[in-house]
């Protein structure tokens, strides 16, 4: 079994495909292999959200998604780790190391910070710089 673990804020099908005989035939897909995502949008409680999920996957898929470009495009950037151990991490812990957020991850409280004008009155907020 393999663990792979995401940092995606959506779940992920990736597509296998059927061999094509000709070019100008279109493809079809053989089979999807989905990865779990939720990170930053599940709640678990009022105060938090997982930073990480995981998704068991077997050595047959995990072959598949191995020659997946976009498989492998998600996991040089970042947001996929695969573990082939028996032993299953906490996704929390492994989650720590990857790219914590993607493009269509929502924005969250930790994505402000207090303006210049804000008053004790009125608090007002700006987007953090690099977000």
């Amino acid at each position: 079994m393999n663990y792979v673990y995401s940092t995606l804020t959506c779940d992920n099908a990736f597509a296998v495909y059927a061999p094509k005989n000709d070019a100008r035939q279109l493809s079809v897909i053989k089979k999807k292999i989905l990865i779990k995502g939720g990170h930053g949008i599940k709640v678990v409680d009022a105060n938090n959200t997982p930073r990480g999920v995981v998704t068991i996957v077997s050595d047959e898929d995990m072959e598949l998604l191995e020659k997946n470009h976009s498989f492998n495009v998600q996991k040089k950037a970042g947001y996929i780790v695969v573990e082939r151990t028996l032993n299953q991490k906490a996704p929390e812990v492994v989650a720590e190391d990857m790219n914590p957020k993607d493009a269509s991850a929502p924005m969250t409280p930790a994505d402000f910070q207090e303006g210049e004008v804000s008053t004790p009155e009125t608090k007002v907020y700006k987007q953090k710089k690099g977000k």
